[in-house]
């Protein structure tokens, strides 16, 4: 396997150069095209260049930077110069221009404008808000949210725009598939839930929500990327640093804390973080099920589940950049999550059966244990100052999975059932991206991925007595090119092609290798200053999650439980987008066809009376949204931001009675609500909140639910250090219900936790700088660490 990766990778690589060196025959001339980035690497939106003469200091031409920080100055005379990028909120900045010939100029690292106000740096009206919009994606600048502190990073995605909740999933836009990445890394998607609520949120800068991704990001992203940026970058030469503990109360208390130090300079570039939390828990709810012989109806089953116990997590991160040169860097960085839950308490099952009564106590209790290691290595080579590179990572990502339960019934009898799973995900990808001006752009690039997996379970449930070894191998080696270009000054476009072939086998089953090619088109019209429009095309794919495919059980109770499917198929979607910017304002039309969906199903066992909660292949699920978006300001202090989305979904899913397909098909409304206020004199505030009426998933109906969440915050210690309050799910009304009515498997469940909290959170930093450094992340394993669920 090593050498078909090495001797794939070094192929792929000589094609990427021989793209980009076809590509890159072009005529030079007199022409002046550039890019301007600020301290964040973020586009200089609507800045004014201008080009002066170093003769006379008289400006000779000026032009506005696009959206996305292009420009171009058309037939500028030869002579010399000095062209100047000025922009309200940021420093004036110019460099001196020779002009013999076409010309390419970057303005990188833009300083934002700030007031010295004695050792305090204000800074002004310009600061990030709290929600940025942006024509593909949303950014969420946590790293100054008044929630994210004391919090875990799972609550905090939860508020962030387009990013919906249904059951565990996570959505964007009402589509499934997505794609999580933290730090170039993907988070696998066995337990995504787990994992991400054992990170601190406190060492998050920013969430990016990204809805229409290009070809150049896996092709499992069907619903979208979330690309989650910690804090690892430091103002300039110098250390930048932060502390902070929380306790917190509910119906159980918690409390931790974490910590974070990043040091750099000319050469080096080190951070190291951790944190540490525990906190009380609870489940509550159960299941209603009716119960049929030959589908008539003979009685029902209720089982009520109270139980309690902690969550314990870890979280530790190392990274280390060593700049090579003004061109040139390499960096390694490894990082481990460790979540150990352990509950336990009562489950009770009454029965009523063809009139007869009857009850089955139990005595459960469940730990789980969950482990991610991560190493990675980086190698970056910039060309030239638009911005023309070539990337080399490589990722090794382990994950383990374990869980043990207990069953004890009355008469003292016990029942167990121990499950364990190990993945282990080797990753290389080369990416090669060639500026030749600032409208003209290729990207290319492959990546292999291989992943092996080894799972056992043993149990003595329900009359099995089974001792089973499970596993599979999956290879999936892909390729993309991405092509950037203005066709006009108004109308741009970008068109891509994504390439995978995969060979999957499985231990006791069926091998499987197929090759798909993934399109993406995307052009953008700007009607005018205010008015812009895209449209949008892509096809995708969603694998199965690595713990979907393993056909262990893991119990509800001794009559019901999930288990996995190795015959689970990938399901395939095509997504067309119409996007529409009116000033602040954005409009999104969107229609989606998935083929195989994956959705959940129930199977019912008359002989054993068990049921089996099975994930498995519908016919087909479309889906039609359309998202209103905007900022909204009250006055100065006030500062909020508000979405509106409605769905109508259609699904064909199998009935059990019959050989046919029944549709279920519903409208549905999310409504979103983000608000930040200055409230004066070292105080101000946060209100989170969402409500989504009821909706379809597979064969369930869920109900609608809601959370709001709020907070202040007080500055202290010359604004070094803070001192917060916040409320979570103030009204708990975060509660999980849903139903089936479908025969023979109708039934009803509901689920709660401790998400109504009050935390009181302290934290203090020292930093010496306020200008972004030039670190980048590995990001060559972000569809394996998804598909893992972490």
């Amino acid at each position: 396997m090593k050498n078909s990766l090495l001797s794939r990778t070094l192929i792929m690589l000589v094609c990427c150069m021989h793209i980009s060196f076809l590509f890159g025959q072009e005529k030079a001339g007199f022409l002046i095209e550039g890019i301007a980035k600020d301290v964040d690497k973020e586009p200089v939106k609507f800045a004014t260049i201008t080009l002066i003469s170093e003769r006379n200091n008289m400006v000779v031409k000026g032009v506005l930077t696009s959206e996305n920080g292009s420009f171009r100055i058309l037939n500028a005379p030869k002579g010399a110069y000095f062209i100047q990028i000025s922009s309200v909120g940021y420093k004036t900045s110019k460099q001196r221009l020779q002009i013999d010939q076409d010309t390419a100029v970057s303005f990188m690292d833009i300083e934002r404008e700030e007031n010295n106000l004695g050792e305090v740096l204000v800074q002004r009206s310009i600061a990030k808000p709290l929600i940025e919009q942006r024509s593909d994606r949303y950014v969420m600048n946590v790293g100054s949210s008044v929630l994210a502190s004391g919090n875990n990073l799972y609550e905090v995605i939860l508020m962030a725009p387009a990013v919906s909740q249904v059951g565990d999933d996570l959505n964007i836009r009402g589509k499934r598939g997505i794609l999580v990445v933290l730090n170039g890394k993907v988070i696998p998607n066995g337990n995504i839930k787990t994992v991400l609520s054992g990170i601190p949120a406190d060492q998050i800068d920013k969430i990016e929500v990204i809805t229409a991704p290009s070809a150049k990001y896996d092709a499992v992203a069907n619903g979208g990327v979330i690309e989650i940026y910690t804090k690892n970058k430091t103002n300039s030469n110098g250390i930048l640093g932060n502390v902070s503990g929380n306790i917190s109360q509910g119906r159980k208390f918690g409390g931790g804390g974490n910590a974070g130090i990043i040091y750099h300079s000319d050469k080096i570039e080190f951070n190291v973080n951790g944190s540490y939390n525990a906190q009380g828990t609870i489940e509550k709810g159960g299941f209603n099920r009716k119960l049929y012989n030959n589908f008539e109806e003979i009685g029902f089953s209720d089982m009520r589940k109270d139980l309690s116990g902690e969550v314990k997590s870890g979280y530790g991160a190392v990274g280390l950049n060593y700049f090579i040169n003004t061109n040139s860097k390499i960096g390694v960085d490894v990082s481990a999550v460790n979540v150990d839950i352990d509950v336990s308490g009562r489950l009770i099952t009454d029965i009523m059966k063809s009139g007869i009564p009857s009850s089955n106590p139990l005595n459960s209790s469940v730990a789980i244990n969950t482990r991610l290691r991560t190493a990675g290595l980086l190698y970056q080579y910039v060309f030239d100052t638009l911005g023309t590179d070539l990337n080399i990572a490589s990722s090794y990502n382990k994950y383990t999975s374990q869980q043990h339960q207990d069953f004890v019934e009355t008469n003292a009898n016990s029942k167990f059932n121990k499950i364990k799973s190990n993945f282990d995900i080797y990753t290389v990808a080369i990416d090669h991206k060639k500026v030749f001006n600032a409208n003209h752009q290729l990207e290319v690039g492959v990546k292999n991925t291989y992943t092996k997996n080894n799972s056992l379970e043993d149990m003595d449930v329900t009359q099995r007595k089974e001792n089973i070894n499970n596993g599979y191998k999956e290879d999936i080696l892909a390729g993309y090119i991405n092509y950037n270009f203005d066709i006009s000054p108004k109308l741009s476009m970008q068109v891509g092609v994504r390439g995978e072939n995969t060979d999957f086998s499985i231990r006791d089953g069926k091998d499987s290798s197929y090759f798909n090619l993934f399109p993406k088109a995307r052009f953008d019209y700007q009607v005018s200053k205010k008015y812009a429009a895209s449209l949008i095309y892509g096809r995708t794919i969603d694998r199965p999650g690595y713990d979907l495919l393993i056909p262990y059980t893991r119990y509800f109770d001794t009559n019901s439980g999930q288990q996995g499917n190795p015959g689970l198929r990938p399901e395939y979607s095509q997504t067309i987008t119409l996007s529409n910017t009116i000033s602040d304002f954005n409009i999104a039309l969107e229609y989606s066809y998935t083929k195989d969906a994956i959705a959940g199903y129930i199977f019912f066992d008359p002989l054993k009376s068990f049921y089996t909660h099975k994930t498995i292949n519908y016919n087909r699920r479309e889906l039609l949204s359309i998202n209103l978006s905007s900022p909204i300001q009250f006055g100065k202090r006030i500062k909020s931001y508000v979405e509106v989305s409605g769905f109508y979904q259609m699904n064909e899913i199998p009935d059990p009675r019959e050989n046919r397909i029944l549709e279920k098909n519903n409208f549905y409304v999310n409504l979103r609500l983000n608000g930040t206020i200055m409230l004066g004199k070292g105080y101000d505030g946060e209100i989170s909140g969402y409500y989504t009426t009821k909706r379809i998933s597979g064969i369930y109906t869920y109900d609608d639910i809601s959370n709001v969440s709020f907070g202040i915050r007080k500055s202290i210690l010359n604004k070094k250090g803070f001192i917060k309050l916040d409320v979570s799910d103030a009204f708990y009304s975060r509660i999980t219900r849903y139903k089936t009515d479908i025969i023979p498997i109708a039934m009803r469940g509901t689920s709660r936790n401790d998400s109504q909290r009050i935390r009181l959170t302290m934290g203090y930093k020292f930093n010496k700088n306020n200008v972004k450094s030039k670190s980048t992340s590995n990001d060559s394993n972000k569809a394996e660490i998804r598909r893992l669920g972490l």
